[in-house]
């Protein structure tokens, strides 16, 4: 039993546009914009073009996502990494301590066209995105610990894009647990002389979120306790903490 797992996927799976106030529609508009336009300033940026040059297509067109800025589909993981590239690169996006929540929006850019999502959809999974996001760099405390943000923004993409989809609450709880104990990157990424790895390396844990959730929506099932259990963040990495309750 994971209570930090059953909370994510409880939020990822109940959530809906009506339930927001106006104040948090408002800033979740004004935060997918901020992304959108960051993305679009950076449209031939290196990290992006690498990501490009390796997209192939989509196995099966449920699987495809949309590159920003083209009309052609691809691998939905791969459009993620690219989108998310764009919206990194010019390090002009959204800030938490500790890390850069709008990175993650990179998937839900790539899925949304391709499930036919509504504005008031993509908001509200961008509030999945952000809260679970928020929290986690509020209380794990990875970023002193010497682990990097992209943690954080693999589990709330995954988190939000189980609710993009509809998935229910199982499916989405395997998508978290997946998608949780794969990602732990090392925060090596910022120091010293820094590489193009600065700029992508979020890209890649929405990458790998993206790979997750589809792994999950087929049927594959994750640990139970990532969080809490045996060798799972707590033990292994953060120690014990609480999250703060999400609203109502």
């Amino acid at each position: 039993m994971d209570g930090i797992l059953d909370c994510f996927a409880d939020f990822a799976s109940n959530l809906s546009f009506r339930d927001l106030p106006a104040s948090v529609v408002t800033a979740g508009k004004e935060r997918l914009l901020d992304a959108l336009g960051c993305a679009l300033g950076a449209l031939d940026c290196d990290t992006a073009g690498i990501g490009r040059s390796l997209a192939g297509p989509a196995g099966r067109k449920e699987l495809a996502g949309r590159i920003l800025g083209s009309k052609y589909s691809v691998a939905a993981d791969a459009a993620a990494f690219v989108n998310s590239c764009m919206i990194r690169d010019l390090d002009f996006n959204d800030t938490y301590p500790g890390g850069h929540p709008s990175d993650s929006l990179g998937g839900l850019f790539a899925i949304a066209p391709q499930v036919g999502a509504s504005g008031e959809r993509l908001i509200t999974v961008a509030v999945v995105v952000y809260e679970i996001f928020i929290r986690l760099q509020m209380k794990a405390r990875l970023r002193e610990r010497g682990w990097d943000q992209g943690f954080g923004i693999s589990v709330g993409a995954a988190a939000g894009l189980a609710s993009l989809l509809g998935l229910d609450r199982e499916v989405a709880k395997h998508a978290i647990a997946i998608t949780a104990v794969a990602n732990m990157p090392m925060r090596a990424t910022r120091a010293g002389q820094l590489s193009m790895w600065k700029g992508a390396a979020t890209a890649y844990a929405v990458r790998n979120a993206v790979f997750g959730v589809q792994l999950a929506a087929a049927g594959m099932t994750g640990p139970e306790a990532p969080f809490v259990g045996r060798h799972g963040l707590f033990e292994q990495v953060s120690g014990p903490f609480e999250l703060p309750a999400f609203g109502r």
